[in-house]
């Protein structure tokens, strides 16, 4: 049997099921979810500088940015936040294909973020032309009071809306339950890797665990297919982390065998215990 959405196998005689690890994790992706989604929905300004789980979304997109499953999302996320800090809400399909390189259609992508209420896809003279909504205008309008904005405030910042993106893509992988509903995901592929990474980085810090061990993320992606290359560059991610005194990770040290040990930062730890708990936090604009 292979589970339909992290790829473990085990014996069996059914074709599919979801395995034990993906079922927890499905709760984990549920509360993050309404939690980042309220934040989008509710506020008139989204600052990561005074919202954690936000943060949390921007570390955790770093990850995986440079993944060739998700690195579309974030190169259209930060064309879109560079036109709205300078109060431009049209995107033209020229300018898409300049900014952006993919061998892919647009259509899939750009669907989900109209199903996200980022843009607005219309026609007009034969090529697309995006029409930048509300949401990605309350990301901008954190940084409307700089007189000019620099490269690192606009990677970080597309982090979070591709994070965004992303954590929403894995909300529709979540609801599948066969392969068959395969069908709904972006040119119909699951995000596997991202799906894996994330389930054993952010499920030890969910369950309380102060950090994790290169180890357990090499067995965790080898028993799921995920190849040796793609586990080497999330650990090289991690440790880049600790030259960010803010960062996902705060410290990397070695245990008696010698391998990293990685210690999340207490924000995360915090943050996650929180939304496990169900705990709701005043947020200030």
């Amino acid at each position: 049997m292979i589970c339909v959405k992290c790829g473990y196998t085990k014996r069996g005689s059914e074709t599919d099921f979801i395995c034990d690890d993906c079922q927890k994790f499905s709760v984990i992706i549920d509360n993050l979810w309404n939690e980042v989604n309220g934040v989008f929905q509710e506020l008139e300004v989204i600052n990561p500088e005074t919202d954690p789980v936000l943060k949390f979304l921007s570390d955790s997109s770093f990850i995986t940015h440079d993944n060739p499953q998700t690195r579309i999302f974030y190169k259209i996320s930060s064309l879109i936040i560079n036109k709205a800090w300078n109060h431009d809400d049209t995107i033209t399909e020229l300018e898409l294909n300049r900014s952006v390189s993919t061998t892919r259609g647009w259509r899939d992508v750009l669907k989900i973020y109209e199903e996200l209420d980022i843009i607005e896809v219309k026609t007009e003279k034969y090529q697309r032309i995006l029409k930048i909504k509300d949401k990605a205008q309350k990301v901008a309008s954190a940084w409307r009071s700089l007189e000019s904005i620099d490269k690192q405030i606009v990677n970080r910042t597309a982090l979070i809306f591709s994070g965004y993106v992303l954590l929403y893509i894995l909300y529709k992988m979540n609801k599948m339950r066969d392969i068959e509903d395969i069908s709904q995901m972006p040119y119909s592929r699951r995000p596997r890797t991202l799906w894996v990474s994330l389930m054993i980085l952010w499920s030890k810090p969910y369950e309380g665990e102060k950090s994790i061990n290169e180890d357990e993320i090499t067995k965790f992606l080898g028993r799921r297919g995920i190849p040796s290359g793609t586990s080497l560059k999330i650990k090289q991610s991690l440790h880049y982390m600790t030259k960010d005194t803010t960062g996902m990770i705060q410290d990397v040290s070695l245990d008696k065998d010698g391998n990293r040990v990685y210690k999340y930062s207490d924000y995360v730890t915090i943050e996650l215990e929180r939304i496990r708990e169900g705990r709701t936090r005043e947020r200030v604009e």
